[in-house]
């Protein structure tokens, strides 16, 4: 049962990312029109943004596993401290490091949507 639930979680989180960025990013001038991104620079970023993305959805999904084997291993302590200790300690650097992933991956979000914005202005 254990090792089941194990591989239906992974294969659920392993898809997530597939779903979130079936979208791309739109880029907007500064009256808030769409602005049609034919510039190869443009594109440039926009791949580039997209593979962070990627890869940061891939980290963030890591973290929340490691959250949720930690929140099994305290359940599953029956009152040992040492293993309530060890995942207490798994729970808080995963914690920390979801924390560090939502700050890159909104810093990111941020850049690289100026920056396709500049560079559109640049262009007209």
């Amino acid at each position: 049962m254990k090792k089941i639930m194990i591989k239906l979680i992974a294969n659920v989180f392993l898809f997530i990312p597939a779903i979130t960025f079936a979208a791309r990013l739109p880029a907007f001038d500064a009256t808030g029109e769409l602005v049609n991104m034919n510039l190869p620079e443009a594109n440039v970023f926009a791949t580039v943004a997209v593979i962070i993305n990627y890869m940061l959805s891939f980290l963030g999904i890591v973290a929340l596993c490691l959250i949720l084997y930690a929140g099994f291993m305290w359940m599953w302590a029956r009152g040992n401290e040492e293993e309530i200790k060890k995942s207490q300690e798994i729970l808080k650097g995963a914690a920390i490091g979801l924390a560090i992933i939502l700050g890159a991956y909104s810093i990111s979000y941020f850049v690289f949507s100026n920056l396709v914005e500049i560079i559109a202005d640049t262009a007209l």
